[in-house]
């Protein structure tokens, strides 16, 4: 109706349906105590550029949260696990939420500073050890050598063995942690 002649009005329309919200960060990397930290959280699908936030939890001491570009930046200001809950909402109200976790780990360091002496034919067995890192800990001797007729075994850092002959090794031990860290002590 209201058209001259009789015939029917007619308008062409278009629907567009944007892909739902979503945030498309599953896991975030582990960081360092004392260490920069630059990390992001992103979005997926929605209308235009979502802001982010914190639903729940908490961040790791020291990181803050860009509202506008989800990048999760600072320096750790102490070891632990945080789990948090981050938020992403978009221009139409419209929000989704990640569960999220972060693990800082302390700085990696051989906590051995010197060994017991041994004696030529006798067994010895000493063990090197660190601190920090995740717990999880490889040895190897990075420079010089252990004196001949001992090891050091990589999974335990404990230097066993029959010492064969009588003099003084100076060598470099290295522990690497799971987290990546890496650390060494010269020993002798």
């Amino acid at each position: 109706e209201g058209t001259s002649g009789g015939l029917p009005g007619t308008a062409v329309l278009s629907i567009t349906v944007v892909a739902a919200l979503g945030i498309g960060t599953a896991t975030l990397p582990s960081g360092f105590w004392g260490v920069s930290y630059s990390a992001g959280v992103s979005a997926t699908g929605g209308d235009g550029t979502p802001s982010f936030g914190l639903a729940a939890g908490s961040f790791p001491a020291g990181l803050y949260l860009d509202a506008g570009t989800g990048a999760l930046t600072g320096t750790p200001a102490s070891p632990g696990t945080s789990n948090f809950t981050v938020e992403a909402t978009n221009a139409l109200g419209l929000s989704a939420q990640q569960a999220l976790s972060i693990s800082i780990f302390p700085p990696l360091s051989v906590s051995t500073s010197s060994l017991s002496g041994g004696s030529q034919g006798v067994a010895y067995n000493e063990t090197v050890s660190a601190t920090g890192g995740d717990g999880s800990y490889t040895w190897v001797v990075s420079a010089g050598a252990l004196p001949a007729g001992l090891s050091l075994a990589a999974g335990t850092g404990v230097i066993s063995g029959t010492p064969a002959t009588p003099g003084t090794s100076n060598f470099t031990v290295q522990v690497t942690s799971g987290d990546g860290q890496g650390s060494t002590a010269d020993l002798a």
